[in-house]
């Protein structure tokens, strides 16, 4: 074996060594307690020391990079493979940005974001510029087949590579999450959360504005790690692809039409025209300063489509708490009204929904705290003189409900 320093030995370890004759082909890691063979940059694969000395010999420890533990740290400028001593799951662009033509480009992504095309920009500009900034969940939609939805879920694989991961619903319901969560997109295609639905919200919103995780894989201790993911979903549903609470912080969805003009060999043409594509937004591309928590300000993603599964992910009595008070206030000049679960549940026209259920509703879907004991006037629909009593009631605000 040739004489180099060590320490640069232990980093940039040849996969073809000789040792007794035998010839080593995968760098070895010992992360922690425990060893591991590389079959590529993030790819491991669990060994014993035991293994490798039955193997290569007793000479194999000199072979061996030590780390404390894992990271992800992604970085396109200047990648490393070993972070503060700690082995990088991250991994390599192999893309040479050049500058050339990169028309086909523009013009799927005109056709994905429409008027909204510059911010489309600015959100290939932060992957690859800032690939820490977080950024807000995107969902493209259509019921129509031939849009592209496809097609913008493999062109951020073709960008990004090995650092692109498949999920479905399955994923969001397990603890291991390894194989995510130390990407920097993760996508998923023909996306359906059926009855899961409001458990899968939970953990997405979570992973959206969450940085420090909880990583689990089969094999491995469990750590906690910083994670960069952002997750970019297609599906046919419009109106239900996820769940979105009322107020829209994290979620831009964008419907798409059918494309006009079919190329058969657009992912192609789209894969040859990246380097260009990243070139442009290393060195041409001015994005705006960042104008929120993910970088946008939430009224930017605010679309019709995103507007279409909020309504979808209310509950059936969120939607008639929400119409039995807008009917009042609409007969009347009040500028507050209050309800109990009890008035709620002896007014409301549904007599299936119980105190409870009411009280649980109010409280964790529609976000809302009772008031201190109080007195108050309770009125109905069609009712000219409220009834005064005294209790702990909801206070419902006119401008939420009615633009007068």
């Amino acid at each position: 074996m040739r004489d180099v320093n060590k320490k640069e030995a232990e980093v940039q370890r040849t996969i073809s060594l000789n040792k007794n004759d035998k010839e080593l082909q995968y760098k070895i890691y010992a992360i922690g307690t425990k060893y591991f063979l590389e079959e590529r940059e993030g790819i491991l694969h669990p060994t014993s020391i035991q293994m490798l000395k039955e193997k290569y010999g007793k000479e194999i420890a000199e072979d061996v990079t030590h780390c404390i533990g894992f990271i992800s740290e992604p970085n396109h400028t200047d990648y490393k493979s070993i972070v503060d001593n700690k082995y990088n799951m991250y991994k390599k662009l192999t893309h040479k940005p050049v500058e050339g033509d990169w028309t086909n480009i523009e013009i799927f992504l005109r056709h994905i974001f429409k008027e909204q095309y510059t911010m489309g920009l600015e959100y290939f500009w932060n992957l690859y510029h800032h690939p820490k900034q977080s950024l807000p969940f995107i969902g493209v939609v259509s019921e129509k087949k031939g849009t592209g939805k496809s097609t913008f879920l493999t062109f951020i694989r073709m960008m990004f590579q090995k650092n692109v991961s498949t999920v479905s619903e399955h994923d969001f319901k397990s603890n291991f999450n390894s194989g995510f969560v130390n990407s920097l997109v993760a996508t998923s295609d023909e996306h359906a959360e059926g009855k899961s639905r409001t458990i899968i919200a939970q953990r997405l919103k979570m992973y959206i504005t969450e940085k420090e995780i909880r990583v689990e894989a089969k094999g491995r201790d469990a750590y906690t790690s910083l994670a960069y993911f952002k997750l970019v979903f297609a599906g046919n549903d419009e109106s239900g692809l996820t769940f979105i609470e009322e107020e829209n912080t994290r979620y831009w969805i964008i419907k798409v039409d059918k494309l006009e003009l079919v190329v058969f060999d657009m992912e192609a043409k789209l894969e040859k025209e990246v380097p260009h594509f990243l070139y442009y937004l290393i060195n041409v591309f001015e994005a705006r300063p960042s104008r929120g928590r993910l970088y946008f300000k939430p009224s930017e993603f605010q679309t019709e489509a995103s507007k279409l599964i909020q309504e979808n992910s209310i509950s059936t009595l969120h939607k008639e708490i929400k119409y039995h008070v807008k009917t009042i206030f609409e007969e009347r000049t009040e500028l507050e009204l209050y309800f109990s679960p009890d008035d709620l549940e002896n007014s409301l026209s549904n007599k299936n929904f119980t105190k409870r259920y009411i009280r649980e509703v109010l409280k964790n879907e529609m976000k809302m705290t009772p008031c201190n004991n109080i007195r108050y006037k309770l009125f109905s629909i069609g009712e000219i003189i409220g009834v005064s009593k005294n209790g702990r009631p909801y206070m419902f605000e006119r401008e939420n409900y009615v633009i007068d």
